[in-house]
């Protein structure tokens, strides 16, 4: 099911507790049909492939990690007669930089989930028969119609810490995957 939500924004998301894909006024209301296509299709290829619970699975497995890694260079440290307040600060450092490195990780991973679903809505798009060319169309509008240049440095920081790709190279990678086929 698709819904039409109140937003200033455009926006869409999945919605697993009513099972339904939302997209705001604004949203619908700026895009051509075959946009649509391809924005819902995207939000449906989340849903297929269960992104949000991948993502959370990735997060269980990283922290059970960390928390493991932890525990045992606790249990080195006091074996190896180091102090409490000793262990506490090494640890408590070792913990920190796991979790930047955690949030980073997923960041990352869900990155590479973004680029799945823009590859699957284009196959789901090309199935339905839309020209999944307006993808290209869909991703400009969903960024003020242009793709900004953010500069060098940047574009480092959000190419690792942002959700999406940067809408250049997601714009990049949909229009490679329409040259492939």
């Amino acid at each position: 099911m698709v819904q039409s939500i109140d937003g200033d924004t455009m926006q869409a998301c999945v919605n697993r507790e009513n099972e339904s894909i939302e997209l705001t006024h604004t949203l619908v209301d700026s895009m051509t049909n075959a946009e649509l296509a391809f924005t819902i299709a995207h939000e449906v290829a989340h849903y297929v492939n269960d992104d949000k619970r991948r993502l959370e699975r990735k997060g269980e497995e990283y922290t059970k990690m960390l928390v493991d890694g932890i525990s045992e260079n606790n249990a080195k440290l006091k074996e190896r007669g180091h102090g409490f307040l000793y262990r506490a600060i090494c640890n408590t450092s070792l913990a920190a930089i796991g979790m930047a490195g955690g949030y980073l990780t997923l960041r990352q991973e869900g990155q590479k989930y973004e680029s799945e679903a823009d590859e699957l809505a284009l196959q789901y798009m090309q199935e339905a028969g839309y020209d999944a060319h307006a993808a290209i169309s869909a991703l400009r509008k969903l960024h003020g119609g242009e793709l900004l240049d953010f500069g060098l440095w940047n574009s480092l920081i959000l190419s690792v810490t942002s959700t999406h790709p940067l809408p250049r190279d997601r714009e990049e990678g949909i229009k490679k995957k329409l040259r492939e086929d």
